[in-house]
């Protein structure tokens, strides 16, 4: 059976009292329900609860600096290894990972590893590039016989990941396809609003779909 191990992105904590009132046990992962109510999907929190006022959601100043501490929460060790022993216990065997969520798991899986029963790795709209060369040898020998796979899923009209272009004068990583040769891509069209860059997870032919479809693996790279 597929097992769904799903890491959200950036503010996902943050509540307003009318445009966003709640978190949800989904953690934006809406379209996932039906999996997660009969536990054949986790959603790991590692989000930081905020409580923001109509001008802090209106703010970049604030999404700014949210998405600093966020970036500073998902480099830290302790999470790292928190985030892979979930994932062991739980026996992932697809991980998905949302915008900032790609940096907290590559950056977790070149610190602590990647269990072994895990065969794909989806990464959805990425703020930061889902780099291969940081990883564990292990880790590459299965990329190379491919008994793992890594798929970077993006759009280049992705309108967060444009406005954070503006803001730190760079190229997200989800607004093209990956550099890497051992990352596949899949250009995914954004249309569903009014959060184009959640659509993904808003869509039950993707949660539908990565629950049902086994990958095809190959050996070597892309």
């Amino acid at each position: 059976m597929n097992r769904l191990f799903l890491v959200h992105g950036y503010a996902t904590g943050v509540t307003h009292p009318w445009l966003r009132p709640t978190i949800g046990s989904t953690l934006g992962f809406r379209a996932f329900r039906p999996f997660l109510l009969a536990g054949t999907a986790y959603a790991f929190p590692w989000y930081l609860p905020r409580v923001w006022t109509t001008g802090q959601f209106l703010s970049p100043t604030a999404h700014l600096s949210l998405l600093a501490e966020e970036r500073r929460r998902a480099a830290d060790p302790v999470w790292q290894e928190a985030l892979i022993e979930a994932m062991e216990r739980f026996g992932a065997t697809t991980v998905v990972a949302h915008s900032l969520g790609v940096r907290f798991l590559m950056d977790a899986i070149a610190h602590a590893g990647l269990p072994e029963s895990v065969t794909r790795i989806i990464c959805i709209l990425p703020e930061s590039e889902p780099e291969t060369s940081r990883l564990h040898p292990s880790i590459m020998r299965r990329l190379e016989e491919g008994t793992l796979l890594i798929e970077k899923w993006w759009c280049p009209w992705d309108h967060h990941l444009l406005a954070l272009a503006l803001a730190e004068r760079r190229i997200p990583a989800g607004l093209l396809p990956p550099r890497d040769r051992w990352v596949r891509s899949r250009w995914f069209p954004l249309w569903r609003p009014w959060n184009l860059h959640t659509h993904p997870l808003r869509s039950r032919r993707v949660a539908f779909g990565l629950q049902k479809r086994r990958p095809k693996m190959e050996s070597g790279a892309r």
